[in-house]
């Protein structure tokens, strides 16, 4: 899934490939709405951009081209779906920085990134199964709800990276939530799950994973970083290191490994590899 804006440099050229790659039914195009007003001047339901999908046609297209088999391909079977068409501006954002960590292993030597699972890549959903039950590839359940509304917590992706010898395990969360409390709270659950290994046991990573707060409001993200420093966050120096910070507009702005950045204000090192600049 890829994510086409109109006011990029060069959109025309890209917007006349996309558009024969969709009269070719290699792919499908999803427009994108704001959900708000935004500081630029944008008003909710204007249109933003595209996304785009590769379909079965396009799948068949890689796989002859790559000469890889069908199966190593994922497509979404149903075609992009959300809950609502303004949830598409998260996505999009939230393809951005998965765009972005694809992007080091160009950058960074012997980077390589061996999994990444967007939270609206589900399993179960074969006509086999007889629920007709989607259960996001992404989830995990902890003991119990307590003192949170649900044991579920669903990401919005995960990452396995291979940092020279290391595996990694980075769990990103791009807040959708308007509310500090539901933020934090949202943090607080993942704190749980690091202290319970239940990621690293579902996707086989020997040590603790990372967790990228993104926010896509600088605003939002200030404040949610004073709320943790003013203690509404208990004991979070514990998970110092495994935290970073940023919004989306840093990350794309500057570079993914150069722009996060720990609650103390020390550089995020989720993308170096610690024993070699001496973690």
């Amino acid at each position: 899934m890829g994510y086409g804006s109109t006011g990029n440099h060069g959109a025309n050229y890209w917007r006349r490939y996309l558009s024969d790659l969709e009269d070719r039914n290699l792919v499908i195009c999803k427009p994108i709405y704001l959900s708000a007003a935004n500081k630029n001047g944008g008003k909710s339901g204007q249109r933003q951009g595209s996304l785009f999908a590769v379909t079965a046609e396009g799948i068949k297209c890689l796989a002859e081209n790559t000469e890889k088999p069908v199966e190593e391909f994922y497509y979404p079977k149903g075609g992009i779906t959300a809950e609502s068409p303004l949830m598409y501006p998260h996505r999009a954002a939230l393809l951005d920085v998965l765009g972005l960590i694809m992007g080091l292993e160009k950058k960074l030597e012997d980077f390589k990134v061996l999994k990444m699972i967007p939270y609206f890549r589900h399993e179960n959903t074969s006509t086999e199964n007889k629920t007709g039950f989607a259960i996001g590839r992404v989830e995990v359940l902890q003991d119990d709800g307590m003192p949170y509304k649900s044991p579920v917590l669903i990401p919005d992706a995960i990452v396995k990276i291979r940092i020279r010898d290391q595996l990694r395990l980075v769990v990103i969360e791009l807040h959708r939530k308007t509310a500090v409390r539901e933020i934090i709270e949202a943090l607080r659950k993942h704190a749980k799950a690091i202290d319970t290994k239940v990621f690293n046991q579902k996707f086989e990573v020997p040590n603790v994973n990372f967790v990228l707060s993104i926010h896509m409001d600088q605003s939002r993200l200030d404040n949610t970083l004073k709320h943790i420093k003013d203690g509404d966050f208990p004991n979070f120096v514990r998970y110092m290191a495994g935290f970073n910070f940023a919004t989306v507009e840093e990350l794309i702005k500057g570079s993914i490994n150069e722009s996060l950045y720990q609650l103390d204000g020390e550089k995020g090192r989720i993308f170096e590899d610690f024993w070699t600049n001496g973690g």
